[in-house]
């Protein structure tokens, strides 16, 4: 898959410069509702962990302060972005330019993926759902935060925001989110919808690969 085929790459280019000061209040209500999801254990060794959509490497950078023992790699489809998550994470994640649906990872290679408001920008959300089940090792989590239809004013307002802006593809109820990821393999274990502004609906769900 082509990346100049997600609309997303252009705009996200122009947006890498000040993402992080313009939306540093949403992105801390967001990354502190992933990462307390994710499950990991301290005695475990040679655990690794890749972020799908990894923007500016906010998320990443998080996890090399609380588990630094964890290997960390990221891919998102913008270059602009994994040039400044490079910028702030240095040699401490190995990233790479990449689409969600096409992820340049062996089967089977990491123990926890987290993918963090990103969904809405996927060409095809089942596929990227599949790709992250081929990369976990079996039991191997996924973290999935994304916006989220189950209310009233979140789905206006996302409904507003497709009809003008092109990188967005779809959004979901939890439901089917869940049900999404019940098809690529995954089992669920926990689900937790929440507000990150009065018109910022989403949901963290937890998920497990099944086998």
């Amino acid at each position: 898959m082509a990346l100049n085929q997600n609309p997303a790459t252009a705009e996200y280019t122009e947006h890498a410069v000040y993402y992080d000061r313009r939306w540093k209040s949403y992105n801390k209500i967001t990354a502190a509702k992933t990462l307390g999801l994710l499950q990991t254990n301290p005695a475990a060794k040679d655990q690794a962990l890749v972020d799908i959509g990894c923007g500016t490497g906010l998320l990443l950078k998080i996890v090399s302060h609380s588990y630094p023992e964890i290997k960390l790699h990221g891919c998102d489809i913008t270059p602009a972005m994994i040039t400044k998550a490079r910028r702030a994470l240095g040699c401490t994640a190995d990233l790479k330019v990449a689409a969600a649906e096409q992820l340049p990872y062996a089967q089977k290679q990491f123990d926890f993926a987290i993918c963090n408001s990103a969904a809405q920008h996927f060409l095809s959300i089942p596929d990227a759902l599949r790709e992250a089940e081929r990369v976990l090792k079996p039991r191997g989590q996924l973290v999935l935060t994304a916006w989220s239809t189950d209310e009233l004013i979140p789905r206006l307002h996302y409904k507003l925001l497709q009809a003008r802006n092109i990188t967005i593809q779809q959004v979901m109820s939890s439901a089917e989110y869940c049900k999404q990821l019940e098809l690529a393999g995954f089992c669920i274990s926990a689900v937790q919808p929440f507000r990150a502004g009065p018109q910022w609906g989403l949901v963290s769900i937890n998920a497990s690969k099944s086998h």
